[in-house]
């Protein structure tokens, strides 16, 4: 039989169509990439053609044997399942807290296909435990997931789910399986369960079953369902160390004798001269007892027991195996095929004095409960490896006491010290606390500002420097980054205490000034790490507040061509300290359909304010919003490129607009037109009530805050609603006039006394024949042929049989055109006549 497991297809799908983005983006799983992916697939793929294909025949043709109360697998599953777990294939997508390699459950996923490719019956045997381990990670108590999850991640104990009965089927809520409560908040379970995959076998030493149940008198139906863990074996801790309580429950012995508990240690079941009794207990009426006992060294050894694997206890007589025998002799016979007798794990333990130290100090590991005569073979703390140790070798006890030193490059927190002595390890939690760094200011910085940084805990003696040449290991560094500043083994700058060496003294103390360079780290708002490392390997950190860079426009809204102030903050500082750069100018850009153009040029003062004013471009249109933006250039140390910074606001153009006082009249009424919000200094190129232009001579334009003010009389119009439009650079605006039928009740204006037209508009004659034409509208002749209420007027004889106008009579009004502009005395009254039509009343 031949297996090629479908690697390159798994990777395929994984990522062109699922994405490794997609997986490492999750929580968890930053570190997980396709290298490390194509790494276990690979190696999955060889186990299960070189070792789990091979025993798929042997479960075919032997399987299970169940004989005298055990079930005994298939030749060949028990060694692959030993290696199995050793290969760590039980602990794929487990909590690394509970042992397990923390790797996306897709993984496993894989690695299951595999698996039942090559030999399903194998693979149902960590099947269920998979899922069992899953269950009780997300829904069991801490007590419960400390105590069996590691076991299962390690894939020593197994699990099962057992679920319907013999007259269920699928409908679980006709179960009869009963919980009966016990009082130390344990549950005795009667009943039977079919279907257990996995339910007995010789592959691990305990078989957690999760079992569903019914409490006495709780509800009909799922309902009442309630999941129980049920160990085949029942000790509480299967491992613990010195000092700790462990239970141990007996079933099957006779009631109303006393059991005997006692450390079997050749695991043979008799009690032998020499081996120790731990406890002994009363069998209740159930045929039950249960002890309580504190775990000590001795009797208990290191381990299972000292120098024992996993078989070797049964022959060497060194296993801290559990027994018990009653008052008529019933005991375990914990070598028979049957039946594994418990078996205890003294836990090797660390105890760090003191809890925290900084770095250089000394502290004292206790390591209590390794193996005899081990040796330390390393320490590390936070990951980084302690050098300099002693040379250790554990007491028959397994104990020994001995000092270390924390090492340059631990990181400053709560850190992991973990210890390893012979084949066993053991860690511990405990605060490092490193160098310090008191900086001023620390809170709202900008770039090229002077601060003083203060360091305390650097390395002792007083020889230790920073940045003393340019190849020793000191350095200088914002966010992991030395772009300014000084990388280890790099050149000195003068940004750092004016190009001087920062000298440390016998206390490990150090003050120097630092000018923050202008970088892409510096000039990002926010928190950022200051990290500063002497030439002995000592670091601190410190942290950095770089202030966010606003800009400020007030008015935020105002009309083009009016003057705008610019306020801004958190730009490069204005400073001549040694080290620092030239301040950049900021430039204020306002864009206009799409183009930015400079109105303003301002340079920032020592903390990076700026203040300015700027006039809105006349070209920016009516009504819109606009980005104004506050610009500096500036160039990395190292780079050849020059990068834009850029803070941006808005600025609004609010909407021009027109209104007439009063809204409403007859023809003739006097109205004043005022425009608002126009360009400024532009003349009003059209200004009309419905469709007759009415700007008065001289024609208005608009003043330095782009008004005007026209007042004018409404012309003859057709009674009812009128626009009014004003029309200045293009920029339009609109209101509406009320044209009434009846006159207005208001006191009535002089009227000139009649005059014949030729002698009222001599003025205008004499001019060189100004005058070309002068109509005027009656509204009481309107329907009276021929001229339906219209009579005209022109002075060149050619015209004198088609006059109409009789007379200029005062209080009427008259549409006069002229040649060229002329202010003239008419009817009494100095008028401003334009090139063109013009509208009088006499």
């Amino acid at each position: 039989m031949i297996y090629n497991a479908p690697v390159k297809d798994m990777m395929f799908l994984i990522d062109e169509w699922i994405g490794i983005d997609t997986l490492n983006s999750l929580p968890g799983y930053e570190e997980f990439d396709k290298d490390i992916l194509e790494a276990v697939l690979e190696e999955a793929g060889k186990f299960c053609s070189t070792e789990v294909l091979p025993i798929n025949r042997d479960g075919d043709e032997h399987g299970a044997v169940f004989a005298d109360g055990a079930v005994t697998t298939p030749p060949g599953f028990k060694n692959v399942y030993q290696r199995f777990i050793e290969n760590g294939w039980t602990s794929i997508d487990a909590e690394p807290g509970h042992g397990g390699q923390g790797l996306p459950k897709l993984v496993s996923f894989l690695i299951d296909e595999m698996l039942g490719a090559t030999n399903l019956a194998f693979k149902l045997y960590a099947e269920l435990s998979h899922g069992a381990y899953h269950l009780l990670a997300v829904c069991a108590s801490e007590e419960i997931r400390a105590q069996y999850l590691p076991k299962m991640v390690e894939g020593v104990w197994s699990g099962t789910m057992c679920l319907t009965e013999p007259h269920c089927g699928s409908d679980l809520g006709m179960l009869t399986t009963k919980a009966s409560p016990n009082n130390d908040g344990s549950y005795d379970i009667s009943g039977t369960k079919i279907f257990i995959t996995s339910g007995d076998h010789d592959l691990t030493e305990n078989i957690l079953h999760l079992v569903i149940a019914r409490i006495d008198g709780a509800a009909d139906g799922s309902r009442g369902i309630s999941l129980f863990l049920v160990p085949k074996l029942l000790v509480n801790d299967e491992s613990g160390a010195r000092g700790d309580d462990v239970t141990l429950t007996g079933k099957g012995f006779q009631d109303g004798t006393t059991a005997t508990i006692w450390l079997d240690v050749d695991a043979d079941g008799t009690r032998d001269t020499g081996e120790i009794t731990l406890a002994s207990a009363l069998v209740g009426s159930d045929d039950t007892f249960s002890v309580t006992v504190i775990v000590s060294n001795p009797p208990f050894s290191p381990g299972k027991g000292s120098g024992e694997t996993a078989d070797t206890a049964l022959t060497t007589g060194t296993s801290n195996t559990w027994n018990a025998i009653d008052g008529q002799n019933n005991t375990l016979h914990c070598r028979s095929s049957d039946f594994t007798c418990p078996r205890f794990s003294l836990s090797d333990d660390i105890a760090v004095t003191p809890s925290s130290a900084s770095i250089g100090d000394t502290v004292q590991i206790k390591a209590t409960d390794f193996a005899s005569g081990a040796s330390l073979t390393s320490v590390t703390i936070g990951g980084i490896i302690v050098t300099g140790l002693p040379t250790v070798t554990m007491t028959t006890q397994g104990d020994a006491t001995f000092n270390i030193t924390i090492p340059n490059g631990v990181p400053s927190g709560t850190q992991e010290i973990k210890v390893f002595i012979g084949s066993g390890s053991d860690d511990a939690k405990m605060v490092i606390s490193g160098a310090d760094l008191s900086l001023t200011p620390d809170t709202n910085l900008v770039p090229n500002q002077t601060i003083t940084v203060i360091g305390r805990g650097y390395s002792l003696g007083g020889g230790a420097k920073i940045s003393g040449t340019t190849t020793d290991t000191s350095s200088i560094l914002i966010d992991g980054s030395s772009i300014g500043l000084k990388a280890s083994g790099g050149a000195t700058t003068n940004k750092i205490n004016e190009g001087n060496s920062i000298t440390i003294d016998n206390g490990g103390n150090w003050s120097a000034s630092i000018v923050l360079p202008i970088n892409n780290t510096t000039v990002t708002p926010g928190t950022h790490e200051l990290k500063i490392t002497d030439d002995g390997g000592r670091e601190g950190v410190g942290v950095l507040v770089i202030a966010p860079r606003t800009i400020i426009l007030s008015p935020a809204e105002s009309r083009v061509g009016t003057v705008v102030t610019v306020t801004g903050t958190g730009f490069p500082g204005d400073n001549t300290k040694t080290g620092a750069a030239s301040t950049p100018s900021i430039s204020i850009r306002y864009t206009v359909a799409g183009t930015a153009q400079t109105v303003a040029t301002l340079t920032p003062d020592a903390s990076g304010n700026i203040l300015g004013t700027f006039t809105v471009p006349l070209n920016t249109a009516i009504p819109s919003t606009n980005s104004v933006t506050a610009e500096f250039n500036y160039r990395p140390t190292g780079d050849s490129v020059d990068i834009v910074s850029t803070t941006g606001s808005t600025h609004r153009i609010p909407r021009a607009t027109v209104t007439i006082d009063p809204s409403e009249g007859p023809t003739g009424t006097t109205v004043s037109i005022i425009g608002q919000g126009f360009k400024t200094f532009s003349t009003v190129s059209a200004l009309n009530i419905g469709d007759v232009d009415v700007r008065p001579a001289p024609v208005p334009s608009t003043d330095s805050e782009g008004s005007f003010t026209a007042t004018i009389l409404v012309p003859q119009l057709n009674t009812g609603s009128q626009s009014v439009t004003a029309t200045v650079s293009n920029t339009v605006a609109t209101d509406t006039f009320t044209v009434l039928s009846v006159a207005a009740t208001a006191t009535p204006a002089p009227v000139a006394a009649s005059q014949a037209p030729a002698d009222a508009l001599a003025a205008l004659i004499s001019n060189n024949d100004n005058l070309q034409r002068v109509w005027h509208f009656d509204p009481s002749q309107q329907s009276v042929a021929p001229d339906f209420g219209w009579f005209l007027y022109d002075p060149r004889p050619v015209f004198a049989a088609a006059n109409s106008v009789d007379e200029i009579a005062g209080g009427k009004f008259y549409w006069i055109n002229v040649r060229e502009a002329q202010t003239a005395i008419l009817g009494g009254v100095s008028r401003s006549l334009f090139a063109g039509w013009n509208p009088v009343t006499w």
